[in-house]
């Protein structure tokens, strides 16, 4: 009869899913990174274009900063209900691993992809513990919070000069 039993060594096992785990560490990183300093850059590039011309515009502020609130909250949609869940999911396989090695077991299964899958799909990890998501929540609520006052004073703005 066979043995369908793999007896893998834990450490190497751990070691490419500490890897896999990191990769989607360092995308979403990535990820926030590159679209705060793209809502930055627009921004920078609109505040030189508008002072070159020595006024604001305030019906197109309102269109930028629309579209880039707009952008900013798909960016934190796009993390939180998609790349996060990847890191969850691998971190879920990683610490079943870790768990196996305080008994001394071997791995018998790999199972990060289904893990993965499974946290994709909205299924809280098997082992999950309290993570905190204060940091990200933060990290996107200010920025929402500086899009949403520029975005209200321009309107307000607008309204003014348009009744002046």
């Amino acid at each position: 009869m066979k043995n369908n039993k793999l007896n893998l060594d834990l450490y190497q096992v751990w070691q490419k899913y500490e890897d896999i785990a990191m990769h989607f560490n360092d995308l979403i990183i990535k990820v926030r990174i590159q679209a705060l300093g793209g809502v930055a850059a627009i921004i920078t590039v609109v505040g030189f274009i508008f002072k070159a011309k020595g006024g604001i515009p305030w019906d197109i502020m309102i269109a930028i900063l629309g579209f880039l609130l707009l952008f900013w909250i798909a960016i934190w949609i796009l993390d939180f209900l998609y790349y996060n869940k990847l890191l969850l999911g691998a971190i879920d396989a990683l610490l079943k691993i870790e768990e196996l090695s305080e008994r001394n077991d071997t791995i018998n299964l790999l199972d990060m992809s289904h893990k993965i899958e499974a946290a994709v799909h909205g299924e809280p990890p098997t082992h999950r513990r309290k993570v905190l998501v204060w940091g990200p929540i933060l990290f996107y609520s200010l920025v929402v919070l500086g899009l949403s006052i520029g975005l209200i004073c321009s309107v307000i703005k607008y309204l003014y000069v348009k009744n002046v």
